[in-house]
């Protein structure tokens, strides 16, 4: 069987990077900086396999007990296409730094939940304003 190319993503990630570093810096709690990584990385994926899968939130999951810190979907394991991509391409360590950095965020709000609460009260509008 012929090996594929290798795919170079460095383009896309630097359209991604920074918008997902923002969005994992300003997660309010443990939960929503989980939602971040998977909704970001969801998207990202989403391009990357230009419309051969379509990736949602559900098959790349933020998983703080693993190595990896991720987690990838049996569905995402299964298909051909993204396999691929993810053996062809530089696309496990843009995943592997993303997982990283949220992972050092979630140990950071586990340690300052004080933060998290400031960040909350600091957002609300009070109902005489």
């Amino acid at each position: 069987m012929p090996r594929q190319a290798f795919r170079n993503l460095e383009n896309l990630e630097r359209q991604f990077l920074s918008g997902i570093r923002n969005k994992i810096h300003s997660a309010e709690d443990r939960i929503d900086l989980e939602n971040c990584f998977s909704h970001s990385m969801a998207s990202f994926l989403n391009e990357a396999m230009s419309d051969e899968i379509l990736v949602g939130d559900e098959d790349i999951l933020f998983s703080h007990g693993s190595s990896t810190h991720y987690t990838l979907s049996p569905r995402l394991k299964g298909s051909k296409s993204f396999m691929d991509l993810w053996r062809n391409s530089n696309l496990p360590n843009f995943v592997g730094k993303v997982a990283s950095s949220t992972y050092h965020q979630y140990q950071h709000l586990g340690k300052h939940p004080e933060k998290t609460e400031r960040k909350i009260r600091s957002q609300k509008v009070s109902p005489w304003t």
